[in-house]
């Protein structure tokens, strides 16, 4: 209680809790990071820093000693306040492009022992997305209609722990694959979790067979001659 009395009275900016103490050089040091997050930090660290320059603003009687310096910023997605900013041009851009209808919203989750996958064979990333959008893809056209989608893929959970699903919404209604009419919609869970966990237990064993699935120290524990891989894949796809 008195760690959190602490921040409430004191309120840090993301950079001054990055630097506070050297916290994040001491942190770098402890951890392997992947090479995107040391970037990602030290853009944060400069944002409206003189080392990125700045605009000069003077006034246009010469008799004026006054200017300002207004910085440049860092404009990365882990900026507190470029991040913000960029979030809401975002959002604004996609209000213009979406179908102004009714949405289904729709989670499509994982066993957590799957999650770990994801850091030791990173391309695997770019592929759910896309396996999920199948699956109400193919609800959609068996109705004779194509929806409208929109995905994004999260790879943590409120409690900040490693925790991959994908969010995903999708238009109640679709267009007839003749584009004349629109067709209502309503995507069922059991089917669509059927689909799901087909396709993600397909993707894993796809992967190890072609060699290119990295298992994570933890699910390389589990496994002997009694016990192998696709004996693993076969019980989570029982769950």
């Amino acid at each position: 209680c008195l760690f959190w009395h602490y921040f409430v009275e004191h309120t840090y900016t993301i950079k001054q809790i990055f630097t506070e103490n050297g916290a994040w050089w001491v942190f770098q040091q402890k951890h392997d990071l992947l090479e995107a997050i040391p970037l990602a930090v030290v853009k944060l660290l400069s944002c409206k820093n003189i080392v990125r320059g700045f605009y000069l603003y003077k006034c246009s009687n010469k008799k004026c000693t006054h200017i300002k310096h207004v910085f440049f910023t860092c404009k990365s997605k882990a900026c507190s306040s470029c991040g913000k900013m960029a979030t809401a041009i975002w959002i604004h851009k996609q209000k213009n492009i979406l179908p102004n209808t009714k949405w289904q919203h729709i989670t499509f989750t994982m066993p957590d022992v799957f999650w770990n996958f994801f850091w030791t064979t990173r391309h695997l990333l770019n592929i759910i997305g896309k396996l999920a959008a199948e699956c109400v893809q193919s609800i959609a056209n068996s109705k004779g209609a194509i929806p409208g989608i929109f995905i994004a893929i999260h790879t943590f959970g409120r409690n900040l722990k490693r925790n991959v699903h994908i969010h995903l919404s999708v238009t109640l209604r679709g267009l007839s694959l003749d584009g004349t009419k629109l067709v209502k919609l309503f995507f069922r869970q059991k089917k669509l979790m059927t689909q799901w966990k087909y396709k993600i237990i397909k993707l894993f064993r796809d992967e190890f067979n072609a060699g290119t699935l990295v298992i994570p120290d933890t699910i390389k524990t589990l496994l002997n001659h009694t016990f192998t891989f696709n004996n693993f894949l076969n019980e989570q796809y029982d769950r």
